[in-house]
């Protein structure tokens, strides 16, 4: 016992137990009836008596005329439905083992897989009883509808095998439901801050307007050189490097809106520090 604790995934042998204990408890429903037809004493046999009676019914579709004595008894089976109730069980045996002892993301989706596939089996089954108890359709009059210990065992292998499956998958939907509630009041902060407007912001007829420094070929022979004062070389010549007010839409050499910009109408404007 103490080497299988030790191959067990951490934090996963309450999910494990509770699964297995579905799937045995669900065993004898593939031998064994889970509900019946008899004779209702309680009901009104009119002019004539009901002589004895009892038809059976499994989970998997057999039906089966039980009345005791009864010679050459009707039986009707249903294969198909045996072999997807064994193979739903053979599933949640193998879910519950593979969450069990195979860590990470795949032992947890082959566990919920397995369990999910056998409960939502014995939950369908145990549905339809319940309906028909619910609703008196074989209840009504002569006949009384009766759940047999298997059908008792059905109901509780569906439960376990509910609460399994919600075991399994419990933590990674809390985290998907975590994280999605965290994202929706992100954006919410994020469009409540949208619609706000900063401090610093302006309208757009307010933008300021930021000169463009433009290059100007040199004229030959206009004194530009290495021998030449820093005055002469910088604030003298309407050549050289220089800055235009007339802003993103005025074209080359200044031009905005045809009119061409005299770079040296102001030559002292941007004139370096002495």
């Amino acid at each position: 016992m103490t080497d299988v604790r030790g191959k067990v995934v951490p934090g996963r042998l309450v999910g494990a137990l509770v699964g297995l204990a579905g799937v045995l408890a669900a065993v004898p429903t593939v031998v064994l009836p889970t509900q019946a037809i008899t004779n209702n004493p309680a009901g009104d046999a009119g002019s004539f008596t009901v002589p004895d009676f009892e038809q059976s019914y499994w989970s998997w579709g057999r039906v089966a005329d039980t009345t005791p004595g009864l010679e050459d008894a009707v039986t009707i089976g249903n294969v198909g439905g045996l072999v997807v109730l064994v193979l739903a069980l053979a599933a949640g045996l193998a879910g519950a083992a593979a969450y069990a002892f195979h860590p990470g993301t795949e032992g947890r989706v082959l566990g919920a897989a397995g369990l999910a596939w056998a409960a939502s089996q014995l939950v369908g089954s145990t549905a339809r009883r319940l309906g028909d108890t619910i609703f008196g359709f074989f209840g009504q009059g002569q006949f009384a509808l009766e759940t047999r210990p298997a059908g008792v065992l059905e109901v509780v292998a569906a439960v376990l095998l509910v609460v399994a499956t919600l075991l399994v998958v419990l933590r990674p939907l809390a985290a998907v439901v975590r994280s999605g509630v965290t994202r929706v009041r992100r954006l919410s902060r994020r469009g409540a801050a949208a619609e706000e407007p900063g401090a610093g912001d302006l309208p757009a007829r307010e933008t300021p307007r930021v000169g463009i420094a433009r290059i100007r070929d040199v004229a030959p022979g206009s004194g530009h050189g290495g021998g030449q004062p820093a005055a002469t070389r910088w604030g003298g010549s309407p050549s050289g490097v220089g800055f235009s007010d007339a802003g993103p839409d005025a074209g080359r050499d200044g031009q905005a809106g045809g009119t061409r910009q005299d770079p040296g109408a102001d030559s002292g404007r941007f004139r370096p520090p002495r």
